[in-house]
């Protein structure tokens, strides 16, 4: 199943390559990277993986900070040519913020420092991971420009 996946996203990135500049080819590679550990996190949640779930989420968090968390980074890697990249820039950063805020807030669920019930901890790691999905979504449906969703 991984293997298969890895060969979508090696196939997918190789036909980008020809048409990204440097620093598009490296937004794309870092997206893919986040989607792969976003999926791994979904299978964590879907076998019931708490130790998985727990090492993909350092990677997951670390990753999704240092690439949207810079913004003199991650102006660099929008395309040139991209309007209102400031604004776009500062959705981004603050996708970082709500990624992190939910990464804790799965962190807390599965400590379970409440005592919460096994159901309750699992609903409430649920909605932070579909926080994160939605600050995902909503990074790529305000910042991507309408032409390359179209491509």
């Amino acid at each position: 199943m991984n293997t298969k996946i890895l060969v979508s996203g090696f196939l997918a990135l190789a036909l980008g390559i020809s048409s990204l500049s440097a620093s598009e080819f490296d937004l794309k590679t870092n997206m893919f990277k986040l989607n792969a550990e976003l999926n791994e996190l979904q299978r964590g949640f879907i076998s019931s993986d708490k130790k998985g779930i727990s090492i993909i989420l350092n990677s997951f968090a670390k990753d999704a900070e240092e690439l949207l968390g810079n913004r003199d980074q991650m102006i660099d890697m929008l395309p040139k040519d991209m309007d209102s990249k400031k604004h776009k820039v500062n959705i981004a950063v603050d996708s970082a913020r709500k990624i992190k805020t939910s990464v804790a807030t799965i962190r807390e669920a599965i400590e379970n420092k409440e005592g919460l019930s096994v159901r309750k901890r699992q609903a409430i790691a649920q909605e932070a991971y579909l926080n994160i999905v939605g600050a995902c979504f909503n990074c790529h449906n305000l910042v991507r420009d309408k032409e390359r969703i179209a491509d």
